[in-house]
């Protein structure tokens, strides 16, 4: 869903902002420090109830306020979304009725790219997990239900393993063996997928162009254990010892998958600006299959877009977003140099003393 205009309070440096939105992409700019992204912080906050930034979100608060509030005007709802010391809630403004985290996300899908995203190559396997899990989130219908199943059992298995309690396990590691196939298959599609989108997508051909080296990009699914062995076998290959280790040496905590240039991993052999391209290219692919399940055109949010990407490469983005008719809202130390034709809407961040204000 289009948003239209954002207004927050007492969020990070922020007594209050306003900012109206335009359809295609926006782009917020200022010196380092001044509020930028906190901005793209509290947009993503009102969306999702969540911060990319930390998982302690009392922390989004403005100092000595109790709570913080963005309010999101988009183009068929308006959203408030209030943070106190102690909890977090978005309120729908037509009708004063809570809204569900999950159904929130289905109305704002929106796709981050923020500075722990663009070494996403190297990352770790938790942050590709996410990158999976929250694609498979908008495009299988059952995978939330599936998720929290497969959550509860990695935690039950956990328990018994810190307590010694090997009969109780048994019940989790059957429920742990009859879950896998199915989560190891969706995944398997999605990496099939995703290697079928990356080579044929006629929206990335500029890229290509320019990053003659994209060609060689593909990535394998790794699900957590030897496929040859079989999750059974190892869980009981493994029995004691994980016992004596009080944690799970193999399992679906542990899928991933490898981001190879030709048959080498990708982060040893590019440069940081190529791994840059390629994050930023991922992260805009999983919005196009978002947007392909849900037939909604998600928000993006890119923080620090000129760090580490050359001036080509920035306008091949900002080509691409135009291109897409994609609502984007971008920061970044420079008022960017723009194409005419991008009709970007722009605003300037300054801070003085312990205040950040916004302008257009």
């Amino acid at each position: 869903m289009i948003i239209q205009n954002v207004k927050i309070q007492n969020i990070r440096s922020y007594e209050f902002a306003e900012l109206p939105i335009n359809n295609g992409v926006n782009a917020i700019y200022g010196n380092n420090g001044s509020g930028k992204t906190s901005l793209l912080e509290a947009i993503y906050f009102g969306l999702s109830l969540k911060s990319f930034r930390t998982s302690k979100t009392e922390q989004i608060i403005r100092n000595n306020e109790l709570k913080g509030e963005i309010l999101i005007t988009g183009a068929e709802k308006t959203i408030r979304s209030i943070k106190n010391k102690t909890n977090s809630k978005a309120i729908d403004e037509n009708n004063e009725k809570k809204i569900a985290r999950k159904e929130l996300l289905m109305l704002f899908p929106t796709c981050v790219i923020e500075n722990k995203e663009f070494s996403f190559t190297d990352a770790q396997p938790d942050y590709k997990r996410k990158y999976l899990n929250k694609i498979l989130f908008y495009v299988e219908q059952d995978f939330d239900n599936l998720y929290e199943k497969l959550t509860k059992i990695h935690k039950q298995r956990l328990f018994c393993l810190k307590n010694g309690q090997k009969n109780e396990i048994l019940i989790w590691n059957k429920a742990l063996i009859e879950i896998e196939p199915q989560i190891t298959r969706l995944n398997k599609f999605l990496i099939n997928d995703l290697n079928d989108f990356f080579t044929s997508n006629s929206n990335l051909s500029d890229f290509f162009g320019k990053n003659d080296w994209l060609k060689g990009i593909n990535f394998k699914y790794n699900p957590g254990f030897n496929e040859n062995i079989g999750l059974e076998q190892h869980i009981h290959i493994n029995f004691e010892k994980e016992f004596m280790i009080n944690k799970p040496l193999v399992g679906l905590h542990k899928r991933n998958f490898d981001i190879l240039l030709d048959q080498d991993i990708a982060s040893s052999i590019l440069s940081r600006g190529q791994q840059k391209v390629l994050s930023c290219i991922l992260h805009l692919l999983s919005k196009e299959f978002i947007e392909k399940s849900l037939k909604i055109q998600p928000l993006v949010l890119i923080d620090d877009i000129c760090s580490e990407l050359d001036k080509e490469n920035q306008h091949l983005m900002l080509k691409y977003l135009n291109n897409m008719n994609t609502q984007a809202i971008l920061t970044s130390i420079e008022k960017i140099a723009l194409d005419p034709k991008f009709n970007v809407n722009l605003f300037h961040v300054e801070q003085k003393g312990d205040i950040s204000n916004v302008k257009r």
